[in-house]
């Protein structure tokens, strides 16, 4: 039973689109207005795209992605800064050793970082 059910589910999948199909018609009139005379000059030709083009500028690093940059880059420093700032901060004999240098080191591994991200985006 299952395998009448998928072979008839399959003709009708395969042949519904030819039982039905319809004549397209070869030529569409066109209007004889001046929408008509617009359509029938249209051109999609290459040579015709090149009058749109404007000049070719050098890449101009935009706002956008310099804020972008200085905040990747300073993520990533302040975590570096962080890292950094707990290594050089060990000694301090108390029971969270590192913890104040880090957060010293990922103020200061942040800003820097912000500032080289925006600064080298600016080149």
């Amino acid at each position: 039973m299952l395998r009448q059910t998928f072979i008839a589910a399959l003709s009708l999948v395969l042949c519904a689109t030819a039982v039905r199909a319809e004549e397209v018609p070869m030529a569409l009139r066109a209007s004889s207005g001046p929408i008509g005379t617009s359509v029938a000059r249209v051109r999609f030709d290459p040579r015709d795209q090149a009058q749109f083009a404007g000049p070719r500028h050098p890449r101009l690093n935009r706002t956008a992605q310099k804020v972008a940059a200085g905040i990747a880059v300073g993520v990533a420093g302040m975590f570096a800064g962080a890292m950094i700032g707990a290594a050089l901060d060990r000694n301090c004999g108390c029971a969270d050793p590192g913890l104040r240098g880090s957060i010293i080191g990922a103020w200061v591994g942040g800003i820097a970082g912000g500032v080289a991200g925006v600064v080298l985006t600016s080149r």
